[in-house]
């Protein structure tokens, strides 16, 4: 998850069927809920799309535990999305980039509350790190790392 491997998703994105992406899409009551004509690119082709404000809200329903699974894929999915953990601080986040608009998603746990974040740009591929270094600004500007 921390290197974004697309083609390993579109391999294994083979195993799922399109009704099934569907139905998960819209369990999880994720986005648009549209997997496109190609199951193994559709959250990379522009088919499937989420505002900044939903993905917040998904954010939230899963630092909760509410979504729609059991707690060991919830818990399992919270590990391989940890980017950092400190003795103040736990981010937990995921990358994204669909070759125009740039994705950094996630929440921050302290002592002091949880933090949700979404950061959404218009980029290409020399600025990537953009992302992570726009997220980790404002976050220590609000003094919340």
């Amino acid at each position: 998850m921390r290197v974004s491997c697309v083609w390993c998703y579109q391999k294994f994105s083979q195993q799922i069927s399109k009704k099934d992406y569907i139905n998960y899409l819209e369990k999880f009551n994720y986005g648009n809920k549209k997997v496109g004509e190609r199951k193994s690119h559709f959250w990379l082709d522009g088919s499937l799309e989420i505002s900044t404000y939903e993905q917040i809200e998904f954010l939230k329903k899963l630092y909760n535990e509410e979504l729609p699974t059991s707690k060991k894929y919830i818990d399992i999915l919270k590990e391989i999305i940890t980017i950092e953990k400190t003795s103040h601080y736990e981010l937990k986040a995921k990358t994204g980039w669909s070759g125009t608009i740039g994705w950094y998603v996630g929440y921050v746990t302290t002592n002091s509350g949880v933090y949700f974040f979404t950061l959404n740009a218009d980029i290409n591929k020399e600025q990537l790190a953009l992302r992570k270094e726009l997220v980790y600004k404002a976050l220590r500007a609000k003094n919340i790392i």
